[in-house]
Formats: structure tokens, C-alpha cells, sequence
């Protein structure tokens, strides 16, 4: 197409025109492939059971059709899809309420051929479901993926699908589920979330909760087969039937949340408990629990609680159909272009324990107690040499979801402290309470952290699957409405809105000077002004005696991170940026033909460094740091190594060949953070780059965000001269504070001559 043209788009089997005029959002591939997935799978086993139902039944009734409907099409791509992709299905209802969606749908179901799949609609979603709430006009599958909130659609969706039907629906209203504004939450979900480290999977449950709610008003009730966190949205799938005896065990998989303020721990109460006579197992009953499940004050740490919820607590999946779903994958979803994150999500989500709601995160809770984050393998290896079940959460990469009691995960990390303690200086902070609430106690035993149990490390993350990926590409997210999302375009709403709020604080500050210049001036007596100027040097002065004591732990800290022996790098690479100038030590290779550099620099030079580097400190001179990604061993991540220095002639690979080390190798390196640019410093457009500016070197390497200073090693041979890590700490303070307090003395002198005294100058 020419310029002024439609743009073609090609997702899966299908191409499709966009005018720019209707909402798509490329980055909900995944979204669409797994929806095939997930519809192939179900309609597989729904025609199966029609099959049987039928062959039971004695009156011969006339074959109902599959219909499937997506209510809100937009460019019709998902329908389209559908009808090229999924089998086992008689039509798709492709609706949109605007002209231009429907125009466009109309368009693109023409140029793929697939007019007698396809069935366009110009409706309100809403009137086009509540008019089909009869037998003969309901819908096997509906899918709802709209822009926000799905709530109200939900009602009319509930009544217009069939007994047994399929329900897809998406909330990209995250900030609102995960408890950004509670208050919203309330009105829209009729929960309340809290913003805990679970709050991605609390959002999925809040909105199971309202759909199962909701369906229980008609006699109806879900059976999730499969809920997701997916980037910034979720996505449910599940099957919507009737029965009385299950809308009132229905209050039985719904609960409260009670949350710890301090410590987070979380604690569940049911709003109804399931009684069954044991005399007659058919005799059921309900009852209300007494509660609440928590102390006043929580047990841990002492500190008050938050109330959450109504959420779902019953099972996010259904196991048997997802094992159905992973069949159907491997073996006709290779094609899709998002088949392995489709892999790595569906094998975490097998992997997944089905009865434990909500989930820990070992660096948060390390990050409490101020302590070295515990490996995860450990942590998990510990609970399991407990006798508890321990997991992932498909939400977040480094989650713990176990079913052993918190209790027992702070007394493993109040072990791990034994070996691994703490800054002392860190326990006498002021708002160190819940560390000294949690350590103050001694642990109860001693737990295993050398021997790794066998079921610790699991398939997902022993494969390196592609569970957690990066984002792939800018302006990563839902978009705006009604607006092309393509190739990483900005949208019109983003461009009405640059420097808006810049802007405003100019025109804030100009009508404030306006104010200034026509206000009167008023006079300050000379003798406060004299008595305001000690008070404020002698503040400073003191200022700067915190500032000094601030100053010298963290140089001790300093230290002792460079002294300490080096861990583990961590299973979430996040948590490096805690661990800034601690020593890691990973295995893997690297990746020479990547390499980039940094400079020029000068040789920094230790008393470790006696040979074995490309230069000794005389003969040195000024060079570059070599920047090699650097691939870790049974992991997806590749990591940034500064390998080191070598001198101007040594900077083609040519010249150090021996130095180029091939194969599987462990290093150890200082952890760095990325580098603001310096003020006078240009932006870099080509040759090596002039600081640690990690987000170019990542976009000229490829490699993920994480920066290792390599440690000097003398065995290497025409290599780079490891060991170039730079630490420089100013400790002025005591200067600041003989100047602060000298002048406050001084001001003080003066001030009292002039007023007590009345000695004129």
C-alpha cells in the first residue's frame, strides 16, 4: 500500500487492513494465539459431550448450531482468525457498535475469503446479547476483550451463553484490580484489592469473584479452565453452567483477605463454610465461620492489619483441560508465533499448586529484614525438606506459593541470617520494626540449604522456557482507545499530552510572579533576620553530623559488601539492583562477536594485579573497557560483562585472540547499576561509548539489562585486565560541620552584641 494508504497487517493466518481509525494492538498476539489454542481444545471436548448427550437422549432433537461471538471486534482480526484457525464451530459473530469498525471488518473478512464463516454485526454488544438470551439464539463462546473494564457486559454475556459454553474475558484495568485506587475497585468490581506483592493474582481473583456473582443471580455458575496475568492484563477462560446446589457452594469459594501492614502476611477467611452430615453424605449445609482468622495485632511482627476482598479462592485452573491444552499445543501449535511463551506459561501453569491462593516474594521479604536475598532454589529446597508443597505463580517471576505457614518461611530466613547476618546498624533504624519484631526470636531448627532437593528446581525453569519474557518493543501496553498501535507509533493521545503538565507549572509560575510584582514588599525586622542566621547554620551543622555518621556506615557497608564472598547470582536478576558492589560469581559463555567498548580510559590497577593482563600499570596508557554479553548456563537471560581493560592497539579482537575465551566458563564479577550521563557529556550516536549508558549498550547487544564489573584474574592470558571497578566516596562532612557550626558561633556572637548588648557596629 502507498503512504496515504491502509496499513496490512499479517497475524497468524490471516492479513487485514488498518485505516488507523479502529483500535488493534499488536501486543495482544498472545492474547489471540492462546485463545486459539484454548478454543480448539474446548470445542474438541464440548462436541464430545454434545455427541454423548444426544446419543442418550430419545427424543431426536434438531442440531443446534456452535456460534461463536466476539463482541467487540474492532478490525475484525480475531474473528477472522477464528474462522481460519479453529475447528468444530459453525459461525463467528463479528460485532462493533462503530460504522468505520464495521466498514473495516466487512473489508477484511472479503480479502481472507472467509464470508461464510464469518457473520458481521452492527450493534451495541450489549442490546445484541440480551436479545439472544433465548435457547435457540445463544451463544456456545463468547469473548469479551474490550478496552478497560469488562463489568458491564458481564451481565448480558452471563445470560446469552449456553449451558456448558465457553466465557473469555479481558480486564486491562490493572491499576484499578491491583489497588491503585481502591475506591474504583469497589465501584466497579465490588471488592476491595489490596496492594500487596500478590496483587496481579488478586486482581484475577476479584474479577472471577464478580463473573461467578454475577452468574449466581440467574442460577449460574463458572468453572475456571484457565486464568491468566498476562503483561498488563488479565484473561480468564471458563465454562458457565447451571445448578442451584452449586450457586450455594458458591459463598464457600469466595474470602476475605487480611493483610499485615508490616510484614504482609496474608491470611484467608472463607464467607461460608461447607458442612456435610457424616451419618447421610447427601446432606449438606452452610454455615457462617466465626472469626476474624487474625489477632488485633499480627503475630509476626506486631503490626495492625488490612481487610481485602471479597476475592475467589478456589482454583484458578482446571488441571485436566490445561493437560488437554498442552497436548493440543505441542502438537498443532508450533506455527504460532508466539508458541514458546505459550510453552513456558502453560508448563508454570501445570506446575502451579491448584488449592493455595495469593503467593510470597522471597526479595521482598528478604528485603524486610535487610538481609542478602536467600537463592530461591534454597528457600525452596528448604520448605520441601519440611514435608510442604512449594511452586511458582505464573503471575510473577519470583514468586513462592506454598502451602507451608509464614511462620515457617520467617523462621527459615531467621536461619539463613545465622549464616548470612545482617548490618548491625541496620537493626537500630528507626523503622526497622518489623526486622527486630522477626529476628529477635532465635530459629527453631536448623533447615538443609546445601543438600537442593529434587523437586526444587522445576521443569519450567530447569528447561529455561520462555516464562517471564522482556517486552519487545516500545510503548509496551493496552494503548488508547480507538487508536493504531503499530510498529511502536505513539498515539495521538500521547502527543496531546506531551509536556502538558510541564507546561501548566510554566503558566503557574509566570501568573506567580505576576502576583509578586504587583504585591507590596514587606519590610523584615533587622533583628530576626540576625537571629534567623545562627539558628540555620547551627541546623545545618547538625545536618551534616547525621550526614556524617549516614556516610560512614555506608562506606563500612561499602566494604563489606567488596570483602564478602560471592554469591549465587540471584534467580530474579531484578534483585541485582539491591546488590550493587557485591561480588556474584554465574557460569555460561560469552558472546565475542557482540563485544562493544567503553572509553577511554586509564588502567585501574590493585596489588592483585601483578601480570597476566594485556599491560602492566607502566606500560599501560590509555585504552577501552570491553563490554561482552555474557549467556548464563540453563537460563534465558544474557547479561552485560565489562571484561576489562586493554590498552588502544589491543582493541580488535584480532590482536588478543588468545584472550577471546570459548565455551562454558564461570566468572565472578562486582554487580553495577546503570550510569546517568554526565552533564557535559553528548548523547552517543556511533564508536565506543563514553559511560555505562546500559540501555544502548543493551539495544546495540541485545542483551537484558544487568551489568557485571568482572573481577581480575591472573591465569588469563592476553585478555582484559579485569578489576575495574571504580569506587570513590567524598566523606567531607566533618569540614562542613567545623564551617557550619564556626559560622553559627560567629552569627550567634554578633547577634547577641547587638541585641542584648546594643554595641552598634
Amino acid at each position: 500500500m502507498g503512504e496515504n494508504g491502509p496499513k496490512v497487517i499479517i497475524e497468524g493466518s490471516a492479513k487485514i487492513f488498518e485505516e488507523g481509525n479502529v483500535f488493534y494492538n499488536p501486543v495482544q498476539e498472545f492474547n489471540r494465539d492462546m485463545s486459539i489454542c484454548v478454543l480448539n481444545t474446548f470445542l474438541s471436548i464440548y462436541n464430545k459431550e454434545l455427541a454423548d448427550t444426544e446419543a442418550k437422549r430419545q427424543k431426536v432433537r434438531p442440531k443446534k448450531k456452535v456460534r461463536i461471538l466476539e463482541a467487540l471486534a474492532a478490525t475484525g482480526l480475531r474473528s477472522i482468525r477464528y474462522a481460519k484457525e479453529v475447528e468444530g464451530f459453525d459461525e463467528v459473530v463479528a460485532n462493533d457498535l462503530l460504522a468505520e469498525a464495521v466498514k473495516m471488518i466487512k473489508k477484511n473478512v472479503e480479502a481472507n475469503g472467509v464470508e461464510d464463516k464469518v457473520e458481521i454485526s452492527h450493534s451495541d454488544a450489549m442490546t445484541l446479547m440480551y436479545t439472544s438470551t433465548s435457547f435457540d439464539k445463544r451463544f456456545t463462546v463468547i469473548d469479551l476483550d474490550p478496552y478497560g473494564t469488562p463489568t458491564r457486559f458481564l451481565d448480558a454475556a452471563l445470560q446469552s451463553i449456553d449451558d456448558g459454553g465457553l466465557l473469555l474475558v479481558t480486564a486491562t484495568d490493572m491499576a484499578v484490580l491491583c489497588g491503585n485506587t481502591p475506591e474504583a475497585c469497589i465501584v466497579k468490581y465490588g471488592s476491595v484489592p489490596l496492594r500487596s506483592k500478590a496483587c496481579h493474582e488478586m486482581g484475577l481473583r476479584i474479577l472471577l469473584r464478580f463473573i461467578e456473582s454475577t452468574a449466581n443471580r440467574y442460577g449460574r455458575y463458572i468453572k475456571p479452565l484457565l486464568s491468566l496475568s498476562i503483561d498488563f492484563y488479565v484473561r480468564v477462560f471458563l465454562r458457565v453452567y447451571t445448578g442451584q446446589l452449586q450457586c450455594k457452594e458458591s459463598s464457600t469459594k469466595q474470602s476475605m483477605v487480611y493483610q499485615c501492614t508490616g510484614c504482609e502476611a496474608i491470611t484467608l477467611q472463607p464467607l461460608a463454610v461447607r458442612k456435610v452430615n457424616p451419618e447421610n453424605p447427601k446432606s449438606v449445609k452452610f454455615s457462617l465461620p466465626t472469626g476474624p482468622f487474625v489477632t488485633p495485632n499480627c503475630e509476626h511482627c506486631g503490626s495492625k492489619h488490612h481487610m481485602g476482598g471479597p476475592i475467589w479462592s478456589s482454583n484458578l485452573h482446571d488441571n485436566l483441560f490445561v493437560n488437554e491444552l498442552m497436548n493440543h499445543v505441542k502438537a498443532n501449535g508450533t506455527h504460532l508465533g508466539t508458541y514458546d511463551r505459550i510453552l513456558g506459561m502453560l508448563t508454570v501453569v501445570q506446575e502451579e499448586l491448584p488449592d493455595v491462593p495469593l503467593y510470597y516474594k522471597i526479595d521482598q521479604m528478604c528485603s524486610l529484614l535487610k538481609m542478602v536475598t536467600i537463592p530461591t532454589l534454597k528457600m525452596r529446597s528448604a520448605i520441601l525438606h519440611e514435608n510442604y508443597r512449594v511452586s511458582l505463580s505464573h503471575a510473577c517471576r519470583n514468586s513462592l506459593k506454598t502451602d507451608a505457614p509464614i511462620s515457617l518461611l520467617w523462621d527459615i530466613l531467621r536461619f539463613w541470617e545465622k549464616s548470612n547476618p545482617i548490618n548491625p546498624v541496620r537493626r537500630e533504624e528507626e523503622g526497622a520494626v518489623v526486622l527486630r519484631a522477626i529476628l529477635s526470636k532465635e530459629p527453631e531448627k536448623d533447615y538443609e540449604f546445601d543438600f537442593i532437593h529434587q523437586d526444587a528446581n522445576p521443569p519450567s525453569r530447569r528447561d529455561a522456557l520462555a516464562r517471564f519474557p522482556q517486552n519487545p518493543a516500545p510503548y509496551w501496553g493496552p494503548g488508547n482507545r480507538n487508536t493504531l498501535m503499530v510498529e511502536g507509533t505513539k498515539s495521538a493521545k500521547n502527543i496531546r499530552n506531551k509536556n502538558k503538565q510541564k507546561n501548566k507549572r510554566q503558566k503557574d509560575k509566570s501568573d506567580d510572579e505576576e502576583k509578586d510584582t504587583s504585591s507590596k514588599h514587606v519590610k523584615i525586622d533587622d533583628a530576626d533576620t540576625n537571629e534567623l542566621i545562627p539558628v540555620t547554620t547551627f541546623a545545618l551543622g547538625s545536618w551534616q553530623v547525621k550526614r556524617k555518621f549516614w556516610k560512614e556506615n555506608l562506606i563500612k557497608e561499602m566494604e563489606s559488601k567488596l570483602k564478602m564472598e560471592p554469591l549465587d547470582l540471584p534467580d530474579d536478576l531484578n534483585d541485582l539492583e539491591k546488590m550493587e558492589y557485591q561480588t556474584v560469581k554465574m557460569r555460561g559463555h560469552f558472546i565475542h562477536e557482540r563485544e562493544v567498548f567503553m572509553g577511554p580510559r586509564s588502567l585501574t590497577t590493585s596489588d592483585e594485579h601483578k601480570g597476566g593482563g594485556v599491560f602492566t600499570q607502566k606500560s599501560s596508557g590509555s585504552g577501552y573497557h570491553v563490554i561482552t554479553p555474557f549467556k548464563l548456563e540453563n537460563r534465558e537471560e544474557t547479561i552485560l560483562v565489562n571484561r576489562g581493560w586493554v590498552a588502544r592497539d589491543k582493541v580488535k579482537p584480532n590482536s588478543r585472540k588468545e584472550g577471546q575465551i570459548e565455551g562454558t566458563i564461570e566468572i565472578q564479577g562486582i554487580v553495577r547499576l546503570p550510569e546517568a550521563r554526565p552533564q557535559f557529556s553528548p548523547e552517543h550516536k556511533q564508536g565506543p561509548l563514553l559511560y555505562r549508558d546500559v540501555p544502548k549498550m543493551c539495544a546495540m547487544t541485545g542483551a537484558d539489562p544487568y551489568f557485571i564489573d568482572a573481577k581480575f584474574d591472573p591465569n588469563l592470558r592476553n585478555a582484559p585486565v579485569g578489576g575495574q571497578t571504580r569506587v570513590t566516596l567524598r566523606n567531607e562532612h566533618l569540614s562542613y560541620i567545623i564551617t557550619w557550626y564556626s559560622l553559627s558561633a560567629f552569627t550567634g556572637y554578633l547577634w547577641w552584641r547587638q541585641i542584648v548588648r546594643r554595641v552598634p557596629f
